[in-house]
């Protein structure tokens, strides 16, 4: 241990982060990531799961996993946390359930980030926005679902993967921005964007190959449903799901639709 903190001793020059205390004089940087000569390549499973009195935290470079319920329950429910990163983040994977249902209201993703865990942001109902890094190859199922105030997803080009409700139940998300292309291809699955308050277009670009079932639909009881007058599908499609978008052709009756270059 060091300062309060409990380390995993991986090798002479790496330690994981296990749990750091609730209380403490000192800043949360260097409660959690002072150690002498080493450095902290992974935050643990629950290392600030229920840390209650989290303002902020500045995760440093040499980190590359932040571990499953890391960050889950933490933060006050007044004022949330922010959470940045060091310049140069190695950071690849947040893992499952890492801030589930913690009061993070902003952080930067990284540039190096390659995936998002099953559940990573859950029910982070104080994120308004977030920028997912154009290295990132998949987010997980539920990572972002019921994030009641996010209002706005970027979707880059190196995606090949969008989970299950990934975004589920986002009833604020209104602008959703497909990349040009998609390369190496792209399966949405099941549910994706199930409930979400699209408007005006959505354009799926070319690229992506899997649209799952209900992946852009409404529930028979969501009331604040979205505008969405037009969703275009490329050729690349070749797998569509049930229900796609059919309450959403129910309830807006002139939804304009346009599968493969072709209008419906």
């Amino acid at each position: 241990s060091w300062n309060g903190a409990l380390y995993y001793y991986i090798d002479d020059e790496n330690l994981e982060l296990i749990t750091c205390p609730w209380n403490g004089s000192i800043s949360t940087r260097e409660l959690s990531f002072w150690y002498p000569k080493v450095k902290v390549t992974a935050i643990g499973a629950d290392a600030f799961k229920n840390h209650r009195n989290l303002t902020s935290i500045e995760i440093p470079k040499t980190v590359k996993t932040i571990g499953q319920s890391a960050f889950q329950y933490a933060g006050k429910d007044m004022s949330g946390f922010d959470v940045t990163f060091e310049d140069e983040s190695q950071l690849t994977t947040i893992g499952q359930s890492a801030f589930q249902e913690s009061n993070v209201e902003s952080i930067n993703l990284p540039s190096e980030l390659k995936s998002i865990g099953t559940k990573a942001f859950y029910q982070c109902g104080k994120l308004t926005t977030i920028v997912l890094p154009t290295s990132l190859s998949t987010v997980g199922s539920s990572a972002f679902q019921s994030c009641g105030n996010l209002t706005t997803v970027n979707l880059p080009a190196s995606l090949t993967s969008i989970g299950e409700r990934a975004f589920s139940g986002c009833n604020k998300l209104e602008t959703l921005t497909f990349a040009e292309n998609y390369e190496s291809g792209l399966e949405i699955n099941n549910y994706a964007f199930y409930n979400c308050k699209l408007s005006n277009t959505v354009e799926v670009k070319p690229g992506v190959t899997k649209i799952g079932d209900h992946a852009f639909d409404w529930s028979d009881d969501f009331r604040t449903q979205g505008q969405m007058k037009t969703f275009r599908v490329p050729s690349t499609v070749t797998s569509y799901g049930d229900n796609v978008v059919y309450r959403t052709v129910k309830v807006l009756y002139k939804l304009n639709l346009s599968f493969g270059n072709t209008d419906l």
